[in-house]
């Protein structure tokens, strides 16, 4: 179906300005926690400098995870809302089946399927066409990789906050 529109109108819509900026901020986050947590591993990777000296490829990595934030939380019946001090606490449930390990498993399939998408399979070094973590969640994924998903979620809640933001239970869904 065609749609005629102004291009304009499209270009300088509020919500898609204001939903574009806010993947970025968070993307940004994401790539300075990412800084904080593993720049000092070794061996280094081109993907530890800081965000103004990034390949493109990293930061629409980093926007990718941003905008899937989003449909995690929708996952858990949860949603992204500004920060306010009356809103209730928030925790993600935990355990072998609580949403932790759950939006953990989203966020590898992400992953993964970025990767695919780029190119990547699996190896058992770390190349620019191959990767050992390119594998399903239950076909020998390591633990410790499945920690860094799981850590990913659990420090949702803090990430968004020093952004300004929250994450809320959508109210009346079990």
């Amino acid at each position: 179906r065609l749609a005629v529109f102004g291009v304009l109108d499209a270009a300088c819509d509020p919500a898609l300005l204001e939903r574009g900026a806010l993947v970025e901020r968070l993307a940004r986050a994401l790539h300075a926690r990412f800084l904080a947590e593993y720049a000092g591993s070794s061996p280094a990777q081109a993907s530890h400098v800081p965000w103004e000296e990034l390949d493109e490829r990293y930061r629409a990595d980093n926007r990718a995870q941003a905008e899937h934030i989003g449909t995690k939380l929708a996952e858990i019946d949860a949603v992204i809302v500004p920060a306010a001090p009356d809103l209730p606490p928030f925790a993600f449930s935990e355990g072998p089946q609580g949403e932790v390990e759950k939006l953990a498993r989203m966020e590898h399939d992400r992953w993964m399927a970025a990767r695919r998408q780029a190119g990547v399979t699996y190896g058992e070094e770390r190349t620019a066409r191959t990767h050992p973590d390119m594998l399903d969640w239950d076909a020998g994924l390591s633990e410790n990789t499945k920690e860094k998903d799981r850590m990913f979620v659990r420090g949702l809640p803090t990430l968004l906050e020093a952004e300004g933001l929250a994450i809320v239970r959508i109210p009346g869904v079990p």
